[in-house]
């Protein structure tokens, strides 16, 4: 008679399990043996855990979100340029960015960039002196919609 073959860890715990005295169940965790109450605080430590590395991820994206954005090559198609415009005055579909863009202009805008990289505040400049350069109507219509009281425009440092 043939003995079935147990993959390597699998033998691995047999043996474990054999010494222990315990099946190999329990060897593995040992969850079973322990009370409850210690296993909901290590699954509430677990929880805590994932979630700081969780919020801590999302914060480092958030500092460095525009930077591989390149700004040039939005600039040198009129048809990128206008799928911005479009987006931020919600007139047509959003790239990624775009729609990025257009959920933190108002927070970015209220906070005066405070949160903003220089070379954040560099493509806004950049692109903000190229829409009111060439696209008059648009930059009115998005001054219209995010600053209607003309709050903001006088902060905007455009040289």
């Amino acid at each position: 008679m043939k003995t079935p073959k147990i993959p390597h860890w699998g033998k691995m715990f047999a043996k474990l399990a054999f010494f222990s005295k315990l099946s190999v169940e329990t060897s593995i965790l040992g969850w079973r043996k322990m009370p409850n109450l210690v296993t909901m605080k290590l699954l509430g430590l677990l929880t805590l855990t994932v979630a700081a590395a969780m919020i801590g991820t999302v914060w480092a994206d958030e500092e460095n979100r525009f930077e591989n954005v390149n700004i040039d090559e939005i600039l040198a198609s009129k048809r990128l340029i206008k799928n911005y415009i479009n987006c931020l005055l919600d007139k047509g579909s959003c790239p990624p960015e775009a729609r990025e863009l257009k959920k933190q202009l108002p927070n970015t805008l209220q906070s005066e960039c405070n949160k903003c990289t220089e070379s954040q505040k560099k493509k806004a400049d950049k692109f903000i002196k190229h829409v009111r350069a060439n696209y008059q109507e648009d930059w009115e219509e998005l001054k219209a919609k995010y600053d209607p009281d003309h709050i903001y425009e006088s902060k905007i440092v455009l040289s």
